[in-house]
């Protein structure tokens, strides 16, 4: 097969005589810098687009190489073969098998030509800045060290202080990422992308800055996204009351009307879920109303079918409500039905518990019990497993009982972990979870470029770290091995409190027969002492979430092993 290094035009004798004398490689930089021609290089370019849009990837290579042969700072060649590389990674993942090797072959003759050139181009602030962004999409750690010499070179390249402030990220460095983002903020104020970004930093170091730079983003960018997604993820972060959120939300959909700005849509549900469990829940009824009647961005067609769903769902609510305030149980019973509980809905407990108490107030406190059971299983949060222990009193079931039955209900759901091939990162022996039967086990997959997986650690390891318990393992195998020369730095830097795996690859974890069927990262999962799935699908990004990991790991380590 032939090569796309084949081609690239040779040194001129002039250059071989001076390398013989004994030219440096400082030298060979300046001449190489004074012998530019931009006019080749611009239609050596040109010619390797158009054998990209014919996917004659090789050749295309070639024309790439000679364009930066004949200027090596010539951005433009240096952004094609970035982008080459990168639709080889695109090859790799979705391509007939068959067209793997050719992508390998062309990615790794791109490694080795840059791995050329910047020694070639000692002095080369484009080398050097080309090289810092091949090794990002690389996932490798010294992408920093020729991204520094670049910005150096011109403190005004926004696009790599926006690669600096990710690579420190992704780093496990927040106060190097901020700093970063902040650099690209100060290069245009009114560009809402980056003040957004630089804002967005600070919430790991200055949680009360980034609350009222939020703030002021929104107010300072009223016709844009960014604006809005300041504000949502306040109302999100939650600080204060349900009311205080409300107050936020209730901001966001007037500031950013839903019907123009997606993260306005976003957050609508989330206020109707606020609302209903509210002093006021009319308030869920009239915004529903108000949604059906003109129909956010977000989900199209299907936005004021989906409000016509909860429009229904909070009548009912109130109407159930107000029949049992009236002592009206029979007409509270034949209501329920009507009323869907969405797991994942804020509004969940609220609903489940006024199930049970319709179904109390109508003499069935048997379904009442079970209803509630079902429920605690999923969320054994204190307030829930409290209220099902009184309902259990009803129906002559004793503390201790009820525990034994959400044991039960817990293993019934329960199913075995798959046997994935695990390694230790440090010596890759490998790693069961039968190493760990008797222990409550949590596993995390995810990957360092991952940004909600990042965004989820602090707030998982807030929970490890407070439970210091011995029976509790936090194991973290990376999904991505080709990302794994990132994990060691990611790993000491935060000084999380997992233990990082290797995995075989990304297809045996989503393999179908015998993998976990991981759709994405992060992806967790709570194996209890019995080395069984307890619990998974779940994310950590907020304080309810962190409450609900708690309850669910203190849940299985108060169950004994052989149970």
């Amino acid at each position: 097969m032939t090569s796309i290094s084949e081609g690239v035009p040779v040194r001129s004798p002039v250059r071989l005589a001076l390398l013989w004398l004994g030219g440096t490689v400082l030298t060979v930089g300046l001449l190489a810098s004074c012998s530019n021609d931009v006019a080749k290089a611009k239609a050596a370019v040109d010619s390797g687009n158009g054998l990209v849009k014919a996917q004659q990837w090789e050749p295309a290579g070639r024309a790439f190489f000679a364009a930066v042969e004949a200027d090596p700072e010539y951005r433009p060649a240096h952004a094609a073969l970035r982008a080459l590389w990168l639709e080889q990674s695109v090859r790799l993942t979705f391509s007939p098998e068959r067209e793997h090797s050719e992508a390998k072959r062309i990615q790794g003759e791109i490694d080795a030509k840059y791995a050329a050139w910047i020694v070639k181009y000692l002095n080369s602030p484009e080398v050097a800045r080309a090289y810092g962004m091949l090794l990002q999409s690389k996932s490798d750690p010294r992408a920093s060290e020729y991204l520094l010499k670049a910005v150096a070179h011109d403190p005004k390249d926004v696009e790599v202080w926006r690669m600096l402030s990710r690579v420190s990220d992704v780093n496990g460095d927040p106060v190097k990422a901020s700093e970063y983002a902040h650099k690209a903020a100060l290069i245009d104020p009114n560009n809402a992308d980056d003040q957004y970004y630089y804002v967005g930093s600070l919430y790991r170091i200055d949680k009360a800055r980034w609350r009222t730079e939020s703030f002021e983003l929104a107010r300072r960018f009223p016709a844009s996204e960014r604006g809005a997604q300041a504000l949502y993820w306040i109302a999100v972060d939650g600080d204060g009351d349900d009311e205080g959120r409300i107050a936020v939300y209730e901001q966001l959909l007037r500031d950013f009307p839903p019907q123009k700005f997606s993260w306005a849509s976003s957050g609508a549900p989330l206020l109707f879920d606020l609302y209903l469990r509210s002093n006021n829940p009319q308030r869920a009824v009239t915004l529903a109303t108000s949604m059906i009647k003109n129909p956010p961005l977000k989900d199209g067609a299907g936005a004021a079918k989906q409000w016509k769903t909860r429009e229904r769902l909070a009548q009912g609510y109130v109407a159930i409500t107000d029949k049992l305030k009236a002592g009206d149980a029979r007409g509270a019973r034949s209501l329920i039905d009507g009323i869907t509980v969405d797991p994942r809905s804020e509004s969940a407990p609220l609903l489940v518990r006024l199930k049970a108490q319709a179904l109390s107030a109508a003499g069935d406190n048997q379904k009442a019990y079970e209803t509630l059971l079902d429920w605690t299983v999923l969320q054994p949060l204190t307030d829930n497993v409290s209220t099902l222990k009184s309902y259990g009193k009803k129906v002559g079931r004793s503390d201790t009982q009820v525990e034994s039955d959400l044991a039960s209900a817990r293993t019934a759901q329960s199913k075995p972990f798959p046997l994935t091939e695990l390694r230790d990162f440090a010596t890759s022996k490998p790693v069961s979870l039968s190493d760990y039967r008797g222990k409550v086990v949590l596993v995390s997959f995810w990957y360092p470029n991952c940004g909600p997986c990042r965004a989820e650690f602090p707030h998982i390891d807030s929970v490890v770290r407070g439970m210091k318990n011995p029976d509790l393992v936090y194991l973290a195998p990376n999904g991505k091995p080709e990302e794994d020369g990132l994990v060691g730095t990611f790993v000491d830097k935060t000084g999380y409190a997992f233990t990082p795996l290797r995995v075989k690859s990304t297809e045996a974890i989503m393999d179908e027969p015998k993998g976990l069927k991981i759709r994405g990262f992060p992806s967790n999962y709570i194996i209890d002492r019995e080395g069984r799935i307890a619990y998974q699908g779940f994310m950590v990004q907020d304080g309810q979430a962190e409450a609900l990991l708690k309850a669910r790991i203190e849940t299985l380590l108060r169950d004994k092993a052989g149970s």
